[in-house]
């Protein structure tokens, strides 16, 4: 038995349309779209039986096509896509696909997904950016200098290859346009007296995080806590991001330990409000 939207077919029948058509059954039941049914019932009454109600029945021509007799707009049509053996229900924002093809019916459909997507990721972001503000205010709140050096992970000297939190007191302060009494430096190389290094505080927290990416050049291991980051001045000076954050740092103006902050805190370190600048804002 065979079947097309709900009407049944006799083998018989089947055989004679595609003979009609010069194609094979196989040929015929693909092109057609015809699938076979098996009986689910002893009542189910075939067609070949005596009794049974064959009517006017015949195998659809494949070379017609059906109207649309709805005085409705057409919101959606059922494509049969080749390869795929079942139709694909599209919508067509009341337009009719009559005359189109698949590439013009996909096109449409992009169109009209497109605004609702657009839509949407402006939504993602603004929750994004809301989201950030609401728990960096969250993180002033909690997250303090005090707090951080109390945390543990002190050293006496600045953990190179790591970045690290201190106190700081500079010695050109009264001329100095600004300065960060709380830095957080990646060291970069030794001077007389002290070491010079990139303090993350002079850019704004988005630029932290794209320079710590492009620092991940000189950095092996993966993502662990022993992974160092062997950056140095003649290797970062021409980075355009870093040039502001490059200072030097005296070890006699040094007024606390050295809070280091592992690799795999790095990301967290940069984003946290604790900077302490004095006599102004580098941005």
């Amino acid at each position: 038995m065979f079947e097309l939207n709900g009407q049944k077919f006799t083998l018989e029948q089947i055989q004679d349309a595609a003979n009609k058509s010069n194609l094979s059954l196989e040929e015929y039941l693909a092109k057609s779209g015809i699938t076979r049914v098996l009986e689910s019932s002893p009542d189910f009454q075939n067609p070949t039986m005596p009794g049974a109600v064959v009517g006017e029945n015949q195998a659809p021509d494949t070379e017609s096509k059906s109207e649309n007799t709805s005085s409705e707009p057409v919101t959606s049509a059922k494509v049969n896509i080749p390869n795929i053996p079942f139709p694909v229900t599209v919508t067509t924002d009341k337009r009719s696909t009559d005359g189109m093809s698949y590439d013009d019916i996909y096109q449409q459909e992009i169109n009209n997904i497109r605004p609702r997507f657009s839509q949407a990721w402006q939504d993602a972001k603004a929750f994004a950016v809301d989201w950030y503000r609401k728990n960096v205010a969250t993180l002033s709140d909690r997250v303090t200098a005090a707090a951080l050096m109390r945390s543990g992970k002190l050293n006496g000297i600045p953990s190179k290859g790591r970045l690290n939190f201190f106190y700081y007191d500079p010695k050109y302060k009264q001329v100095l346009p600004l300065y960060d009494r709380f830095p957080l430096v990646l060291p970069l190389e030794t001077i007389p007296g002290g070491f010079m290094g990139m303090n993350f505080h002079y850019i704004r927290p988005v630029q932290r995080i794209s320079l710590l990416n492009n620092l991940q050049r000189y950095a092996s291991g993966g993502m662990k806590s022993t992974t160092r980051i062997d950056a140095t001045y003649d290797g970062i000076k021409n980075v355009r991001i870093a040039r502001n954050t490059i200072k030097k740092y005296l070890y006699s103006h040094v007024r606390s330990s050295f809070l280091r902050v592992d690799f795999d805190e790095a990301a967290l370190a940069v984003m946290l409000p604790v900077q302490q600048f004095r006599k102004g804002s580098p941005y």
